[in-house]
């Protein structure tokens, strides 16, 4: 039997009738002028070119099945068998023989962040980290004890040793201490958020400079206890460290102390093998999952911010002359201990610190426009050597977005193609102007049929809501009086994402990205669109048309009424691998109630929900993606990092076919993106975006899913990432 399916008659018909004129009018062709002759730019031979056109998500047959597919223009003019594809072929046209491997669309990611993404990019490293340090006198200090009095003496002391030169800043990074109430960070944190350490004191003992204090965070550079760098600033924009002190374990450690300040990056390898930073496995894993709490760490706060920073008096002027607006947006905007008034007390915590919007304000930017184009260029190669052709994302920065359009300018394309959104609702620096500026701006939702490359979608929460290991549940999961207070559940009238929400529906905005873990925090999100419905006169097909996107749905549950409302208001409702394996710990709490809220995929997907994949991965790699899909194949549960042997099988009841998990990153994840007429699937007039696969996703054996990745991704017809080992033969001409 051929393991090829037919392509669709409607092609067969089109591809014999051009075949006919081509053999009726061989004699005229002849004369026909070469550039009238608009053959094919590339025919993809020798495959098994799984289409997915078959969009019936919980099918589990991914559609037509072909050899071969030509490709003009950038699109897919048509699939189907070998001979007949290359029947098409012209002097100039480009075959690629794939050599038998499987194709797929390429896959289309809902919820990243490039910018993060920068970062993990391994090049430039020495010359972008002269870029990012703030100017001042920078050191650690460890906790003396559970007395402040003593920290400020230690302070006092250092300044006694070191006086800072007027106006220069001075950047302490307190160190937490095991033997104290703080014996990490997130105890430090929650310490300095309780007035533990507060900005009069701490002024007191730097009271003519400004000056930061803070846990487990930037802007000091130094985590090494007793090592002190003074860092300018010269006239390039590129930081000079001078150091002042060194200890000799640190000298030790460098063999050449005389090469210090002469390196490109003198502390590169102090920074990495920071002594103090020792801590066990399963802390790392917590604290690179999120937020919550675990038994073994009991102090953790119950949200998103394990880091802190406190300004001292001078700190906060400095802050307030550069941001005046600060101490508004942090008062209302941070809200993580009971004390409240975090701006009024100089503390610089939450979404302020964990988007760096303020070191950004107090440190701008410095890097120069080519560098930052070169590092973005980068990051969006990182996806396609992912198998990634399109993304979804918020621009959180300005120097993000001048890169994109940089890069457009020059190449008049992107490596990958990006629906983005702009990120008001955390946008801290807007506030309290965000809920004026999405009515002023007025909505900007354009469409990739007017850009295929860059196009505007709406605007973003990015890290508002209940959160991993604190998803709110509300009354749909009973639970012990401990687990319900670790709940991150805001009141709805008084959060304040709901003063950009409402009248960014009003006006006509498509929000996305919607942070909602948990089912109680989607029906407060739910009862925000509701009550904007209402008072923007829109009706439920307004609503619907918008296809208002959320993020995350680690533990989303299948309560009735909520997946009703899903259903009601047509929302899209990702599910996150690494978030599911994050809640996870939390849900188990709950007992066997609590795992039936674990990303109940199948059972959404039964009952219309739009269902899509994200993943959120800020260094893709060729393999990730299968990460992904084998959770949603085997719901083995398992962050990313993890060896491939890791990981638990929960709520197996839950699993969806081979073909169902990716039509969640190829043609749902199109939805998203208001692009299913032109992407998610490999079909005639489509976007001529693929992935080649190494191994063949849908007759592996199901435990070797994760073995699968990408060896060549192609966007637009252009090769965007190819493997050094995989060599495809490419040809030129007809009869190749």
């Amino acid at each position: 039997m051929n393991r090829y399916r037919k392509f669709p008659a409607m092609i067969v018909s089109a591809v014999l009738a051009v075949l006919a004129v081509t053999g009726a009018n061989a004699q005229n062709t002849a004369t026909v002028p070469s550039e009238l002759v608009s053959y094919p730019d590339t025919i993809v031979v020798n495959g098994k070119i799984v289409t997915m056109d078959n969009k019936s998500i919980l099918s589990d047959n991914p559609g037509s099945i072909v050899e071969a597919m030509a490709i003009r223009g950038g699109k897919i003019f048509a699939l189907g068998s070998q001979k007949d594809m290359m029947r098409f072929a012209g002097p100039q046209t480009r075959i690629i023989d794939v050599q038998g491997k499987t194709v797929i669309p390429g896959i289309i990611e809902t919820h990243v962040h490039p910018e993060s993404t920068m970062n993990a990019v391994r090049l430039f490293e020495a010359e972008r980290d002269q870029y990012s340090l703030p100017a001042g006198i920078h050191t650690a200090i460890l906790l003396p004890s559970n007395n402040a009095a003593d920290t400020y003496a230690a302070i006092a002391e250092f300044i006694k040793k070191y006086p800072p030169e007027p106006g220069e800043w001075v950047h302490i990074r307190l160190v937490e201490n095991e033997n104290t109430n703080y014996p990490d960070i997130g105890a430090l944190t929650n310490g300095i958020y309780n007035d533990f350490l507060t900005l009069p004191e701490f002024s007191k003992v730097i009271p003519n400079n400004p000056a930061t204090l803070s846990s487990g965070s930037t802007p000091s550079a130094i985590t090494q206890v007793g090592l002190v760098v003074r860092v300018r600033i010269a006239p390039d924009g590129k930081a000079k460290m001078e150091p002042l002190s060194v200890p000799q374990a640190l000298k030790d450690l460098t063999n050449d102390n005389s090469t210090l300040a002469e390196n490109d990056n003198p502390f590169e390898q102090l920074f990495r093998d920071n002594a103090t930073k020792d801590r066990k496995d399963s802390y790392h894993a917590h604290l690179a999952q999120g937020c919550g709490f675990s038994e073994e760490y009991p102090h953790h706060m119950q949200h998103c911010s394990h880091r802190n920073i406190l300004l001292n008096r001078k700190g906060l002027d400095k802050t307030l002359e550069l941001w005046p607006s600060f101490t508004i947006a942090a008062n209302d905007m941070t809200g993580l201990s009971k004390l409240g008034h975090e701006g009024d007390r100089g503390i610089v915590g939450g979404v302020f610190q964990e988007s760096g919007a303020w070191e950004r304000v107090i440190n701008p930017p410095r890097m120069p426009k080519q560098l930052t184009m070169d590092l973005m260029e980068a990051a969006l190669n990182m996806y396609n050597s992912a198998g990634v052709t399109m993304i979804a994302s918020s621009v959180e920065f300005g120097d993000a977005m001048t890169a994109v359009y940089n890069l457009l300018r020059r190449d008049n394309r992107l490596p990958v193609r990006w629906g983005y959104g702009f990120e008001m609702f955390r946008s801290p620096v807007m506030y309290p102007n965000n809920s004026l500026t999405v009515v002023e701006m007025g909505a900007h939702h354009g469409s990739i049929k007017t850009n295929e490359w860059f196009w505007p979608m709406g605007i973003t929460d990015g890290g508002v809501g209940d959160s991993r290991q604190v998803a709110c549940f509300g009354n749909d999961l009973p639970g012990p009086e401990m687990l319900k207070n670790r709940e991150l559940c805001w009141d709805a009238d008084a959060y304040r994402i709901k003063k950009v929400l409402l009248p960014a529906l009003m006006t006509g905005w498509r929000p996305f990205s919607l942070h909602s873990f948990g089912s109680e925090a989607f029906r407060k999100h739910v009862a925000w669109i509701e009550e904007a419905r209402v008072k923007g006169r829109m009706t439920m097909d307004d609503i619907r048309a918008l296809r208002i996107g959320f993020a995350h749905g680690g533990a989303i549950g299948k309560v009735p009424e909520v997946v009703e409302l899903m259903k009601r208001y047509n929302l899209y409702v990702p599910i996150q691998p690494n978030d599911v394996s994050a809640s996870l710990t939390q849900v188990k709490r709950y007992g066997p109630e609590g795992l039936e809220f674990l990303a109940p995929t199948k059972t959404l997907l039964e009952a219309g929900v739009n269902v899509v994949g994200e993943t959120e991965y800020s260094s893709p790699r060729p393999d990730i993606y299968f990460n992904a899909l084998d959770m949603f194949v085997n719901r083995r549960v398992r962050h990313e990092s993890m060896p491939k042997d890791k990981g638990e099988i929960v709520m197996p009841a839950e699993a969806v076919s081979r073909a169902t998990a990716l039509r969640l990153y190829t043609s749902r994840a199109a939805e998203w993106l208001f692009a299913e007429d032109v992407a998610g699937s490999l079909e005639p007039g489509k976007l001529a975006d693929y992935t080649v696969l190494n191994k063949d996703y849908f007759t592996v054996p199901k435990d070797e899913i994760l073995d699968n990745k990408a060896i060549m991704t192609v966007v637009g017809d252009k090769i965007m990432y190819q493997d050094p080992e995989y060599k495809p033969a490419v040809s030129k001409g007809a009869g190749k």
